[in-house]
C-alpha cells in the first residue's frame, strides 16, 4: 500500500519537476509537482505487509530512474485507470443487528450487500425510504419495495445502484423489525474523484463552498464528508485554496496553473474499473 506523507520542506532540490503516483483512499492518482527550497514539501512512500501493520519507510521522494520505474510498473500492474480496487460493504441483515441503524460508506460504483443468507429463521425483506425523517421513524407509507419476503436472501446494490453521490436509506418491513430489530442502515456514497486534471483550473461546474485546507488531501476528505461535492478545485496560493462544486466542471484542462488541480466525481461504471475487492462487514 501506497500512501504520501507530509514532511519538512525540502533542502536538497531546487525546481525540481517530480511526477508521481499515489494510491490514497483505494484511487491511484498521478502528481505532477514543482518543488523548490522555498516552497513545497518532500514527501515519502510507505509499504506495509498484511504481516506486519506498522508502516516502513522504503523510499524517499527523488526523482531518480529507478523510483520511476517502479511506480509507473506498479501502476501498469495494478489499473488500466485511476480507479482501483476499494472496500465493498456486506450488511448482516438480521433481527437485532449489531449495525442496526450505523451508516455504511462506500465510493462510488462500489457494492452494499444486506446479506441474510445464512437467515436467522425469520422472514426478511429490503425497502428505500424516501427521506431521512422516513427512515428514523421506521415510516413506510412512500418507501420502494426492493426484495420479496423471504427466510433467506440477499440483495446487492453494486455498479451504477451506487453511482450516485448521495445519502440513501434502508430498512426492514417486516413486523417491527425496523424498530424492534434495528433492522435499518443508512448508506453514504462518497464520490470517486476519477478525472483529475493537474496543474488545471476548473472550467465551470457549481461551486459548493470555499474553505482553506492543508494540502490536495485534506481537501478531497472535506469533498467526501460534505454532502453534495461532485467536484473539487486545490489551489496552494489561493485564499481559500479548496473549493468543492455541486455540479461538475466540464471534464478538460482549464486554465494552466502549476499550483492547481481540478478532480471530478466518476460519471459511469465502466467494467475495467475494478471496485471489486470485498471489505469489512457491518
Amino acid at each position: 500500500r501506497f500512501e504520501e506523507f507530509e514532511v519538512p520542506k525540502n533542502k536538497y532540490c531546487q525546481d525540481c519537476i517530480h511526477d508521481m503516483w499515489f494510491l490514497r483512499s483505494g484511487i491511484l492518482e498521478r502528481e505532477r509537482s514543482s518543488i523548490g527550497t522555498a516552497q513545497g514539501t518532500r514527501r515519502l512512500l510507505t509499504f506495509t505487509t498484511p504481516s506486519d501493520k506498522r508502516t516502513r519507510r522504503v523510499f524517499k521522494m527523488i526523482s531518480t530512474p529507478v523510483l520511476d520505474l517502479l511506480c509507473c510498473a506498479f501502476f501498469i500492474l495494478s489499473t488500466q485507470t485511476y480507479i482501483v480496487a476499494g472496500k465493498n460493504q456486506v450488511v448482516d441483515w438480521t433481527f437485532g443487528m449489531r449495525k442496526g441503524g450505523a451508516q455504511v460508506d462506500v465510493l462510488q460504483c462500489q457494492s452494499v450487500t444486506f446479506d441474510w443468507s445464512t437467515g436467522d429463521g425469520m422472514l426478511h425483506d429490503v425497502w428505500e425510504f424516501p427521506t431521512e425523517e422516513a427512515y428514523d421513524a421506521c415510516e413506510f407509507n412512500e418507501t420502494t419495495k426492493l426484495t420479496e419476503e423471504s427466510v433467506q436472501g440477499k440483495h446487492v446494490l453494486e455498479n451504477e445502484d451506487t453511482l450516485g453521490v448521495t445519502k440513501r436509506w434502508f430498512g426492514c418491513r417486516v413486523g417491527s423489525h425496523c424498530q424492534a430489530g434495528k433492522m435499518k442502515i443508512a448508506v453514504k456514497v462518497r464520490p470517486l474523484l476519477a478525472d483529475k486534471f493537474f496543474q488545471s483550473e476548473c472550467v465551470g461546474g457549481t461551486p459548493l463552498i470555499a474553505r482553506n485546507e492543508d494540502d490536495n488531501t485534506s481537501c478531497r476528505k472535506r469533498c467526501k464528508r460534505k454532502r453534495g461535492c461532485i467536484a473539487l478545485e486545490w489551489n496552494a496560493i489561493a485564499q481559500k485554496n479548496c473549493k468543492l462544486f455541486s455540479t461538475a466542471p466540464e471534464r478538460r484542462a482549464g486554465r494552466a496553473n502549476a499550483d492547481a488541480q481540478c478532480e471530478i466525481a466518476a460519471t459511469t461504471c465502466a467494467a475495467e474499473d475494478d471496485n471489486s475487492e470485498d471489505g469489512g462487514g457491518v
